[in-house]
């Protein structure tokens, strides 16, 4: 895909993105691998294009989104999202990640929030999905380096992790749009587990425990 082709596909993921609710005002930051797998080493090749610092994601135009190093330096001016380092460090453990969005999905959220995150297992998708429940990172601060290191020990495990008191990050080795569909998913599944338990207690999938 030339960058051209990439630059669009992340404005119609940005758009979808706040379409679904899954960010609100300046929530939020995506991310797509510019540089083939195997060449990202080379520090004079742009690594990627990021979402650039406090913008509203329906407002996004393929224009706007950065070109970025492997150091998350952007080549043209401009600033990146504050979590760029999250989304290199993504880059660098995982050659087959070819984009990664970060968002803040209300109920998804909510459980992150929890000490449980996710884990029961309600539904069949969660399964087909990801292969399991949805991994919860312990909190770090937003843009810190400690970000990255949290979520880390799942990278290649899971597509999708809950940050706790923050949000989720979806790792795509297909594409920027698929990657919010990941989120949309994983929101869906935290709606449905929230609504099953206004209802009484859960009844979880054959084969699974609390």
């Amino acid at each position: 895909m030339s960058e051209s082709e990439l630059r669009q596909e992340l404005e119609a993921a940005a758009r979808l993105l706040h379409a679904r609710g899954l960010v609100a005002a300046y929530e939020g930051n995506l991310s797509a691998r510019l540089s083939p797998v195997g060449t990202s080493h080379h520090p004079a090749r742009s690594l990627m294009l990021c979402s650039p610092a406090r913008c509203c994601k329906g407002e996004l135009r393929a224009r706007d989104f950065l070109r970025l190093d492997e150091q998350g330096r952007p080549s043209g001016g401009g600033n990146p999202s504050t979590e760029v380092e999250l989304h290199l460090g993504i880059y660098r453990h995982l050659p087959e990640a070819v984009a990664v969005v970060h968002a803040h999905p209300p109920h998804a959220t909510a459980f992150a929030c929890t000490a449980e995150g996710l884990a029961p297992l309600l539904v069949p998708e969660l399964h087909l999905l990801l292969g399991g429940p949805v991994p919860l990172a312990p909190y770090a601060p937003p843009g810190s380096p400690e970000l990255f290191a949290s979520l880390r020990p799942w990278l290649g495990r899971s597509p999708v992790i809950l940050l706790a008191n923050h949000g989720a990050v979806a790792i795509s080795t297909r594409s920027a749009r698929d990657a919010v569909h990941l989120l949309d998913q994983v929101e869906q599944v935290a709606r449905l587990t929230w609504l099953a338990r206004q209802l009484g207690s859960l009844r979880l999938l054959p084969g699974t425990a609390p």
